[in-house]
């Protein structure tokens, strides 16, 4: 079952004297009055006591007229200078229990967080501003919400495997975030948080049976991971030992392979001698007929030169044989065109007097040649005039129709 939330509280009493008692029989589990406010003085009281113990604030007329808290002891003067406030010095344990976190994972759980107040730290001023800025009753539930919000952010940022290691105060991450907040934000009114704690986590009965099973299954799987381990292990003793069983045999036949690797580059360098001297056999007869060879290549070169020779000879005497005969028939071919060409000369010197001839007797019958061609030309005339006048469907007229009449009409000819 979750703690019971602590209330802070303030709480009217009668005279200043009792304040004392009540801070510290009064108390219970449930309720904490850290601040008690003393009944009015009588108008006719002349003096009012501050007992030891408490941290007091004197009003004079509902107004605090000191800047610092008063001390203890018997004070004398009117009615309206009075005991306004007492605050508790001691430390205050707050319980608060914060119902149905929702963790990373989404599971509800309870947490019971205690912290430990301290109000004023023996500063007046700080005990002032806790008195006039916040109050017993504001202070309540505005540290309740403030607890309420830092638990329930703290609890979604946990998965459920974890939850339970926010127990405790010693060196915890979570609860020292969260003081530190809470330090931070009541600073102002002088609160001092001395502690913070996560008591206790809870969680639900079949959520308890489901991390006990998921625990003893997380043994069981320990247990077969060391019994598989275990049986690795002889697995790879025995691997190990066939191994070297393996590493022997093949050292072994590492060995002979080097053994029969020396042999062989043995039978190698033995063959490589023999194949050297058959080498030098070789070269030596291959060397002989090779000078064998040139010898007779090069008597073969002899005689197809001699032969090749003989047969320029023979070719160059038939050639100029052929040319001397060609030149001759040239020659006389030359001298027969000579011939042609001189007599086709004096024909055409013939045919060109034959020609000067016949120019100058033209020359000498020019007139009558003139007449000659007029006539022509005049029968010609005759003969296309004749061919006009056949011609029933032609008509004349005009300056050319007159002139190509009297053209046909007239036939007296021009000497």
């Amino acid at each position: 079952m979750s703690t019971r939330k602590t209330r802070l509280i303030q709480k009217s009493i009668g005279d200043p004297s009792e304040a004392i008692g009540v801070f510290n029989t009064e108390t219970s589990g449930e309720t904490i009055p850290i601040v008690l406010v003393p009944a009015p003085r009588m108008c006719c009281s002349c003096c009012f006591t501050v007992p030891t113990g408490a941290q007091t604030i004197v009003e004079k007329c509902g107004r605090d007229y000191n800047e610092n808290l008063a001390d203890s002891g018997l004070y004398v003067g009117c009615y309206y200078k009075q005991v306004a406030y007492m605050v508790t010095p001691a430390a205050i344990t707050y319980n608060a229990p914060v119902k149905k976190c929702p963790t990373l994972d989404n599971v509800m759980v309870d947490c019971d967080l205690s912290l430990v107040i301290h109000i004023g730290g023996s500063r007046p001023q700080a005990v002032k501003n806790f008195i006039y800025k916040l109050g017993a009753r504001r202070f309540n539930e505005y540290l309740s919400a403030a607890c309420d919000e830092g638990i329930r952010q703290l609890v979604r940022d946990t998965k459920l495997d974890d939850v339970y290691e926010l127990r405790g105060s010693g060196g915890q991450e979570g609860p020292e975030k969260l003081l530190k907040s809470l330090s931070e934000t009541f600073e102002p009114y002088g609160i001092i948080f001395k502690r913070a704690a996560i008591t206790d986590v809870h969680i639900g009965s079949k959520l308890v049976q489901i991390l006990q099973g998921t625990t003893e299954f997380s043994a069981k799987l320990k247990e077969a991971e060391k019994e598989h381990e275990h049986k690795m292990k002889i697995i790879r003793h025995d691997n190990d030992r066939e191994l070297k069983t393996v590493d022997r045999d093949y050292d072994r036949r590492i060995q002979d392979s080097q053994n029969d690797q020396q042999v062989a580059l043995v039978d190698r360098e033995k063959q490589r001698v023999d194949a050297q001297s058959r080498r030098q056999v070789s070269i030596a007869g291959a060397q002989e007929n090779a000078q064998i060879l040139t010898k007779r290549a090069q008597a073969d070169f002899d005689v197809v030169t001699q032969q090749a020779k003989q047969q320029n000879q023979e070719l160059l005497g038939r050639v100029k044989s052929e040319c001397e005969a060609e030149r001759i028939r040239v020659e006389q071919e030359a001298k027969v065109r000579v011939t042609d060409a001189e007599a086709v000369l004096q024909a055409s010197k013939a045919k060109a007097d034959a020609l000067i001839a016949t120019s100058v007797a033209e020359g000498n019958a020019t007139k009558r040649l003139k007449m000659v061609r007029e006539h022509n030309l005049r029968m010609a005339q005759f003969e296309v005039s004749e061919n006009i006048a056949r011609n029933s469907k032609l008509v004349i007229g005009g300056d050319s129709g007159e002139k190509l009449i009297n053209t046909m009409v007239n036939f007296q000819a021009e000497v």
